[in-house]
């Protein structure tokens, strides 16, 4: 028979397989989330109350990725 710490060896072992590849299952089931790509026009105001009348929605962004 198996002592008490080659018991626990493997019990670590096991659970930590185990819990590695629940982790892998995850991942793969969970896909990341799709990069959206939007085209946008540049209009300006000259202050921000005209922008505000003018507009139903405002988004203030920043590209994250060069612009060309």
């Amino acid at each position: 028979m198996l002592n008490t710490t080659s018991k626990r060896v493997i019990t670590l072992i096991v659970v930590t397989l185990i819990i590695f590849l629940s982790l892998l299952l995850i991942m793969k089931i969970i896909k990341p989330i799709p990069e959206v790509q939007v085209d946008a026009n540049e209009i300006t105001f000259k202050t921000s109350e005209e922008l505000d009348a003018a507009a139903d929605f405002i988004i203030i962004a920043s590209p994250t990725k060069e612009y060309y």
